[in-house]
């Protein structure tokens, strides 16, 4: 492929890509986008992190009748962090389509997230 061409190409695909960053960025990703993705990946963590502590505390409950009194708050702080997760879920995901809603969804995340903070500050 001639210079002229090849360069052509590579500056056409230049534009393609430099125009799906900027809406990229533009769009999708705002900041407070990008930081109700990082609480949202956080509670999803936590929550599958708990869960997982869960299944280990069924299988070993039996031998080990001390973790038996780690279950109510286990299945506490489990239930708490799946609803933020669902909150957050929702919350990034009105914001992602930029829905007349997206407030709301904020307001309820700022709310959960205080609850939680409330619930588990000594």
């Amino acid at each position: 492929m001639p210079f002229a061409l090849r360069s052509r190409a590579q500056s056409a695909q230049t534009l393609r890509l430099r125009a799906f960053l900027d809406h990229l960025v533009n769009k999708l990703m705002r900041p407070l986008t990008v930081l109700t993705g990082f609480v949202m990946g956080t509670c999803v963590s936590i929550a599958v992190s708990l869960l997982f502590v869960l299944i280990v505390f069924a299988i070993i409950g039996d031998d080990f009748p001390r973790v038996q009194y780690e279950f109510e708050p286990l299945i506490k702080s489990l239930g708490i962090f799946t609803a933020m997760t669902a909150v957050s879920a929702g919350s990034f995901y009105t914001q992602l389509i930029r829905h007349p809603s997206r407030h709301a969804a904020q307001v309820g995340l700022l709310l959960g997230l205080l609850g939680t903070g409330w619930y588990y500050w000594p």
